[in-house]
């Protein structure tokens, strides 16, 4: 949305937009139509106003008659619709690898074959350092620039694509095939469309038009020369005043760059003879694309150090050491890192940080070895520091990794994943015990697991109802058990639970599989049947033939569907539930009692129940499980207690 509370009157809007007012202006002062300097003056005050870079673009399409999607698509293709960046202080200075600052979102630049800032300068009668202060003259400049070309190649306000050639000249390039490559970019947002928040903090909005593009329109049929050292790469030579013909070393060392500027204005400044510096290549940040200017055989001035110079190639990458998140793309990345392995591989340079540095690291003077990658007071004579205000803002590992993968990003790191690692479970079981089992799964996602929704589930087929299903321990019939406790990435998380052991008349074999669920966006982790527990379940031994109690079986009893509670009628006891502490001597500390601790019993085949199980009252406490109490173990300790309390008589 734009901001037209600035906008002009109704009557110099129209006198500014219409071209018969115009004419008719014109002629009634004794001239022929009004040139672009005195549009510029008659909508110069007004646009100066703006304070959103969308209502500085309304007004200087209108004041100037050039359409309003060249001017978006143009801004977008140079800034990205970012704010202004710092520069270098040296930029434009000869020997400096920057070029003059760029002016505004439209990137207004001393360029080799154009220099738009002169002619904004001229066409609104302004100073160099008026421009630079001001939004509204950045847009206007570059309008009423756009305007005069537009008049010299026959541009018409109502047809965009009439526009080409005057937006190829606008780039500042030398030589008419990098000028089509240039006009291309632009009208690649004018056929696919643009939509983004800017840095005056509205949303700007371009609407796709179909159409050919911008090279066909200009009616270049050649295309850039291709690169004879890399084939995906243009061939576009820099000045050969900015680099020495042969080196005098080997290649030992790939020197990162950052351009402190635009792709467009750093190759026409390395076109410009007056540089004095220069880069084997360049890398565009919105979509990869490169250019070679200097052959590698050749000694490009990149490092601000002969030595260096002599033994390197340098990558330049557009874009500003202190805006890395806007000009650090994925496509530039991945591109750079191609032609990073690519010369690697040519010249046996190995891939570490020792050998692939960044511009702050290169030595001040002399032939010593490159800096560390901590260095601060390094960047060659310049002192520069980029990649990334000293190299922190560049993803070196990210890089790197990138570079050993021949340009091909890793796979990102899902935010939920698992391996196993582990499983505890009971394999033979008598109906009516309530066994404790774990799972342990490493976190290898990048979310941390969560108590409430990351759970252990059913498989096989998923959500199924378990015939183990515990209705005081598990969450619900199909859900054993949520993590024990919050898990981050990295870390193992253990999911305990209780397995409630079903009735059956005849020894049975059941099979329960389970797999990792993050309630309410995935299953994950590996497959549905890794974690199989293949349980063994013998009914209980028969009574004894004198009519005794059967033998015990050493496994706490069932919980029954009267959850713990005693029976209406007061009568006998009913089992009490695993978690509800009854017998539990330890308070529920989780450590296994002593006699629960052994080998498997003789009499039920079925070893005692020592995990800990998570309270159904929710309080995060532990118990132990239990087994009846041995009415001989009672009478023993109540013998010891009489005896004690005799001899204090005796005494």
């Amino acid at each position: 949305m734009s901001d037209r509370s600035s906008r002009p009157s109704r009557s110099l809007r129209a006198f500014a937009s219409t071209p018969s007012l115009l004419l008719a202006a014109a002629l009634a002062a004794g001239s022929c139509v009004p040139s672009p300097a005195e549009r510029a003056q008659a909508v110069v005050r007004d646009v100066q106003s703006a304070r959103t870079l969308g209502a500085a673009i309304d007004s200087a399409a209108e004041g100037f008659g050039v359409p309003r999607e060249v001017l978006l698509a143009l801004s977008h293709a140079e800034s990205g619709w970012g704010g202004p960046s710092e520069q270098d202080e040296h930029a434009g200075e000869p020997g400096s690898l920057h070029a003059p600052a760029e002016v505004g979102p439209m990137h207004l630049r001393h360029g080799a074959g154009f220099d738009s800032i002169a002619r904004a300068i001229a066409l609104l009668q302004t100073t160099d350092q008026e421009l630079r202060a001001n939004l509204g003259l950045q847009v206007a400049g570059a309008a009423a620039v756009l305007a005069e070309l537009g008049e010299q190649t026959g541009a018409r306000p109502d047809n965009v694509d009439s526009w080409a050639r005057a937006v190829a000249k606008y780039s500042g390039l030398v030589g008419e095939s990098v000028q089509a490559d240039y006009a291309d970019r632009v009208w690649h947002g004018i056929r696919h469309g643009l939509r983004e928040r800017v840095f005056t903090g509205e949303t700007l909005e371009l609407s796709p038009t179909p159409g050919p593009t911008a090279r066909e329109l200009i009616g270049v049929s050649q295309t850039s020369q291709a690169s004879t050292d890399y084939g995906p790469a243009l061939w576009v030579p820099a000045s050969t005043s900015n680099y020495s013909g042969t080196r005098s070393g080997r290649v030992q060392f790939i020197v990162i760059h950052t351009m402190q500027g635009s792709y467009s204005g750093s190759i026409s400044w390395f076109q410009n003879p007056s540089a004095q510096a220069s880069a084997h290549y360049m890398v565009r940040s919105s979509d990869g694309q490169i250019t070679q200017m200097v052959r590698e055989s050749a000694n490009a001035w990149h490092a601000g150090n002969s030595y260096l110079n002599n033994n390197s190639i340098g990558i330049e990458h557009e874009g500003f050491v202190m805006d890395p998140g806007r000009w650090y793309t994925d496509a530039m990345y991945m591109a750079s890192a191609r032609l990073t392995r690519m010369l690697c591989d040519r010249y046996g340079v190995p891939i570490d940080r020792a050998h692939i540095i960044g511009h702050y690291q290169v030595p001040r003077s002399g032939s010593g070895a490159p800096c560390g990658v901590t260095a601060t007071t390094c960047g060659g004579a310049g002192g520069h520091t980029d990649p990334g205000n000293g190299g922190t803002q560049w993803d070196w590992d990210r890089f790197l990794t990138m570079v050993r993968n021949n340009g091909t990003a890793p796979p990102p790191v899902p935010a939920y994943d698992a391996t196993l690692v582990g499983s505890s479970y009971p394999m033979t079981a008598e109906p009516g015990t309530r066994p404790v089992a774990w799972v342990e799964y490493r976190n290898t996602g990048s979310a941390t697991w969560d108590v409430t929704n990351t759970r252990l589930g059913t498989t096989g087929p998923r959500d199924r109802s378990s015939p183990f299903f515990d209705m005081v321990n598990w969450v619900n019939a199909s859900r054993p058990s949520a993590v024990d406790r919050a898990t981050a990435p990295g870390a193992v998380g253990r999911f305990s639970f209780v397995l409630n052991i079903p009735n059956v008349a005849t020894e049975t074999m059941y099979t329960e599989t389970f797999g990792l669920v993050q309630e309410g966006r995935t299953w994950f982790g590996p497959a549905d049947n890794a974690v199989s527990f293949r349980i063994r379940v013998v009914p209980p031994i028969a009574p004894r033939p004198d009519g005794g109690a059967p033998t015990d079986s050493g496994v706490a009893p069932a919980m029954d569907s009267g959850a713990g509670d005693p029976p209406a009628d007061g009568g006998g006891e009913r089992p009490a539930p695993i978690d509800s502490g009854v017998g539990a001597e330890d308070g529920g500390s989780g450590v296994p009692l002593p006699g629960d601790s052994g080998p498997p019993r003789a009499d039920s085949g079925v070893a005692r129940d020592t995990g800990t199980v998570r309270d159904p009252s929710g309080c995060g406490c532990s118990t132990v499980g239990t087994s009846a109490i041995d009415p001989r173990a009672l009478s023993v300790v109540a013998l010891g207690f009489a005896a004690m309390l005799g001899r204090r008589r005796k005494r």
